[in-house]
């Protein structure tokens, strides 16, 4: 078959059959470079998704650092917790506040429930 076409027509046989062959081994080659191109791609983003995110919650970790902090100095300054080293002081302490608030209050303790002052009250 191929000694029908003339020379001319030979080469062009000859070049189209070269252009099919380095396409093919062209594609074999770029595709899989290609994908591995596309799937960095795509691990970054993933990744600047994620370092954005961390970023934000960062500034919102010293936000509200800052927040507890102040909170933290509130409740100091109201008096709500007991700043004794040990329980049993504490408990005294909080004896001796209910004690003053029942008294404040026009109680008598002592005069309406005598069992009250032996616990301690």
């Amino acid at each position: 078959m191929l000694d029908r076409l003339d020379d001319k027509q030979q080469r062009w046989l000859a070049v189209g059959l070269l252009a099919g062959v380095i396409l093919i081994v062209g594609s074999m080659l770029l595709v899989p470079f290609l994908g591995t191109i596309l799937e960095y791609n795509e691990t970054i983003e993933n990744l600047e998704f994620r370092l954005n995110r961390y970023t934000g919650r960062i500034v919102d970790k010293e936000k509200m650092q800052s927040q507890v902090a102040d909170l933290r100095k509130q409740l100091r300054n109201a008096g709500f917790f007991s700043s004794q080293e040990t329980a049993a002081v504490a408990i005294a302490e909080m004896q001796k506040k209910i004690k003053q608030a029942v008294q404040d209050a026009g109680g008598g303790a002592d005069d309406q429930y005598p069992g009250v002052a032996a616990a301690g009250i």
